[in-house]
């Protein structure tokens, strides 16, 4: 794999936000996304710091979005997939995963009397 240097990264991050700009422009039609992508190409090349400034900033932007989309994403999973699941699973099973006891045991934990010989562990999986 090829490492790019920090001249090749300033350059390529601007590029990629006015290739976005470009398809904005066609799919909305509004000037403002062309002249933002020729802004950002110009930017890229003739003010070196001022690209590797927007750069760094995009980054810090992308990785805050990533943090706040991943908990987004998680919780709407959790919340409205597994949860649902669970209530169903615990309207057709009756109670819990494992509730295989009597109402009245006042546990779940099943004593197990097993000797264990040097065979068991020979082949765990």
């Amino acid at each position: 794999m090829r490492k790019y240097t920090a001249r090749e990264k300033d350059l390529e991050t601007p590029a990629l936000l006015a290739a976005a700009s470009l398809v904005l422009y066609l799919v909305f039609r509004k000037p403002v996304f062309l002249l933002l992508a020729l802004g950002l190409l110009l930017l890229a090349l003739f003010f070196r710091k001022a690209a590797a400034r927007l750069t760094a900033l995009w980054l810090r932007f992308s990785a805050a979005l990533g943090a706040v989309n991943a908990k987004i994403v998680l919780g709407a999973v959790y919340f409205l997939l597994l949860t649902p699941l669970a209530f169903v699973f615990r309207l057709l099973h009756g109670g819990g995963a494992g509730s295989k006891t009597a109402p009245a045991v006042p546990t779940y934990f099943i004593q197990r009397k097993h000797l264990f010989v040097p065979g068991d562990l020979e082949n765990p999986w």
